[in-house]
């Protein structure tokens, strides 16, 4: 297999675990919320953000990294103007999706409000703090940035692969 194939096949696969892996945590943190169980939603936002770490992360360092591979060995200039572009997108989706990793990061730590609200009797919606409007605006930021995500990478593979 040659190099640019392979640098291909590592980009397209990163593409898809951050597509993947971002959709299915905005799902399953929304659908936890939604659901009112206060146990259920403590015990996925532990695991949305060792996923997000695990698989999210990972991804969004090997992506940028295999394209300008995949961009270099295909002899485009790293200074391109649908690079330049992509590299801003990429830049606006991390700024959406940074704020997500920190508030989930923040909201699932054993001695913040999730213990709290399992004992309480207190919906979810009236967390401390208005917590839960943060479960919000961070699912609708991750879901700008695989918007984002997924467009980039469907007209860069689609129009230059």
């Amino acid at each position: 297999m040659d190099l640019y194939v392979l640098a291909r096949l590592v980009h397209i696969l990163s593409a898809c675990v951050l597509f993947g892996s971002g959709a299915a945590i905005a799902f399953f943190m929304l659908m936890a919320w939604r659901s009112g169980g206060r146990a259920g939603f403590a015990l996925v936002a532990r695991h949305v953000v060792l996923a997000d770490w695990l698989f999210t992360a990972s991804a969004v360092v090997i992506q940028p990294l295999s394209g300008i591979a995949l961009a270099h060995l295909a002899g485009w200039p790293l200074t391109a103007p649908w690079l330049l572009a992509s590299y801003g997108l990429y830049g606006f989706i991390g700024a959406c999706w940074l704020p997500v990793v920190w508030f989930t990061s923040v909201v699932t730590r054993p001695t913040y409000w999730l213990s709290a609200l399992v004992a309480s009797s207190s919906p979810i919606v009236d967390a401390p703090g208005g917590t839960s409007k943060g479960v919000l605006v961070a699912t609708y930021c991750g879901l700008t940035s695989l918007v984002g995500a997924g467009g980039m990478g469907t007209s860069s593979t689609a129009t230059f692969g």
